[in-house]
């Protein structure tokens, strides 16, 4: 239980934490609103049969069923993206500035939402044409066939996300200061875990949020550390940082989190399932591999998902509980957490004591008063073993 009369003497800002409840509510209701208006645009299309309007368009231009599949994919995206444009200039670009969290110029934020475009679509065309293929193929058990090949995904995506995806966004040199190196080396040593080097994020020119990361698996897995964590963090409190990251690796979080959310997917593609199959006759499907189908798929993965949303978010507030707790018993210094997160927290804009609700709906992280008080507790055990 937090004891919050002795956490509050460590003095989080006040008016950044009240900054950061108003930024986070402008977070939350930008996306609430975004997806609301998004399964009520899905479910018109559906209704409306303008999704299949879309499918004889494609059909128009071709017979075969990949291109089919592919065009109609394409136009949809496209128009989902530009549905999602303003939501997310509104929450990315404008929130970050009007709190001053951003340094990105529009220029580089528009830049970046196109790259995330086109890499949302070629990975959505590699997604949706397996599962119509699976749906046209193996319509019995195409949900075991997704599920298995989605899983394999994942990891696929955790380990070349450093080297290919990450480095689309910022640039990643080595890292210079060498007595950091030597330091972060030696902790590395002593966790039993391998990297591959330890690289600086320059996040400065888009964002003044400080991060520091264990990122890939692997003979990908490397330190990041960014500008904005090197420029107002000690030594030791980037030290506690990197011994927070090797926690995950060492209680393999990043496997563990996987099967987590891979059984949370094979519930939701199973309930899929006949949710598609009671659907064709209701929205004049020619099949359940019919592509005009898209949008219930959609529609109802994402609902089932965000229901699951708490479930997933409870395993990974045990995670972090569980790398805080090795941060403190590999380099035993309390102190150095706290300084630390109390300038995340105040730094980054998130909110150290939210409501018990919202934190277990969306957090994904305990709340900063609670690692506070895991460092408070560590701390009395220590001195009174």
């Amino acid at each position: 239980m937090v004891e919050s009369n002795t956490v509050e003497k460590y003095s989080f800002n006040k008016s950044l934490q009240e900054k950061a409840r108003e930024y986070q509510n402008a977070k939350h209701f930008v996306s609430t609103l975004k997806y609301a208006l998004l399964f009520w645009a899905g479910f018109s299309v559906l209704r409306f049969g303008i999704s299949s309007s879309l499918k004889e368009f494609a059909l128009s231009y071709s017979l075969d069923v990949w291109l089919v599949t592919a065009l109609y994919l394409f136009i949809g995206f496209f128009c989902f993206w530009a549905f999602s444009l303003p939501f997310d200039y509104y929450a990315g670009y404008v929130i970050e500035h009007r709190f001053d969290l951003s340094t990105q110029t529009v220029r580089s934020w528009i830049a970046d939402n196109l790259k995330g475009l086109i890499l949302g679509m070629l990975l959505s065309l590699i997604i949706v044409q397996g599962i119509y293929y699976a749906l046209r193929t193996i319509p019995t058990y195409w949900w075991v066939v997704v599920w298995v090949f989605t899983s394999i995904g994942i990891l696929v995506i955790a380990y070349v996300a450093p080297v290919v995806i990450m480095p689309l966004f910022f640039k990643y040199p080595p890292l210079k200061d060498q007595q950091l190196i030597e330091r972060l080396t030696n902790l590395v040593k002593k966790a039993g875990i391998s990297v591959v080097g330890i690289f600086e994020m320059k996040a400065g020119v888009k964002t003044k949020k400080a991060v520091g990361a264990l990122a890939g698996v692997g003979d990908t897995r490397r330190i990041i550390l960014s500008d904005t964590l090197l420029a107002n963090y000690s030594s030791d409190e980037i030290e506690g940082v990197i011994g927070h990251e090797l926690g995950h690796h060492v209680f393999h979080h990043i496997g563990k989190m996987t099967i987590v959310t891979s059984v949370m997917m094979l519930i939701a593609l199973y309930i899929t399932d006949p949710v598609l199959r009671i659907s064709v006759d209701y929205f004049d499907f020619s099949g359940i591999d019919d592509i005009a189908s898209l949008p219930l798929l959609v529609i109802t993965f994402g609902l089932l998902l965000l229901v699951a949303l708490p479930i997933m978010n409870t395993f990974s507030r045990y995670a972090e509980g569980q790398a805080d707790q090795y941060e403190l018993e590999i380099i035993r210094d309390p102190d150095a957490f706290i300084s630390c997160m109390l300038k995340l927290c105040d730094q980054n804009l998130r909110d150290a004591d939210p409501h018990p609700l919202i934190e277990f709906m969306l957090y994904d992280h305990p709340s900063g008063k609670r690692r506070v008080q895991r460092a408070l507790n560590y701390k009395r055990l220590v001195k009174n073993p």
